[in-house]
């Protein structure tokens, strides 16, 4: 009989079939519509990952809120890396918030120095601890994996530097 068998082997032909699991091979070919969801998703958030890192706290909140609408999409071999930076994203946001602290300060010397001055010193103290207390050490290896796989998938350029790490 006939019933069954050819049909396992048809649906293996057409890449389009398995949209979950997309393999490298098809770097430069047209993605498929999960793909193309997430390319779309990166390509919108693209001018914020790639913008030098944090402005204001509202800034980082869109750039949050962009990395969820990445991961929600995100081909489940790339996923953990993106939920990895939205995760240090969070903390910092976490950090600089229980501390009444501007985001926007911590590229500022001057500025940091000045608010952390209107703290007590266990407030100080907490907020550095909160800070070294962050685990940064994966990041750099999930930001390179992150910009060869947006080159290879959607063709998009997305330097090592480009995701921002706190």
């Amino acid at each position: 009989g006939t019933t069954g068998e050819p049909s396992e082997e048809a649906t293996t032909q057409s890449p389009a079939e398995t949209p979950t699991e997309t393999p490298a091979e098809s770097a430069g070919a047209t993605p498929t519509g999960a793909e193309q969801a997430y390319c779309d998703a990166v390509r919108e958030a693209q001018q914020e990952l790639t913008g030098g890192g944090a402005g204001s706290t509202a800034d980082v909140d869109q750039i949050s809120r962009s990395l969820d609408d990445i991961i929600a999409v995100a081909p489940a071999d790339i996923r953990p890396q993106w939920q990895l930076i939205a995760d240090a994203v969070d903390d910092v946001r976490a950090a600089t918030a229980s501390a009444g602290i501007d985001l926007a300060d911590l590229s500022d010397p001057q500025a940091l120095a000045e608010q952390l001055a209107g703290l007590s010193p266990k407030e100080r103290r907490e907020f550095t601890r909160s800070l070294r207390g962050l685990d940064t050490s994966e990041l750099p290896q999930a930001n390179q994996e992150i910009a060869t796989q947006v080159q290879e998938v959607c063709d998009l350029s997305l330097t090592p530097e480009a995701v921002p790490t706190p």
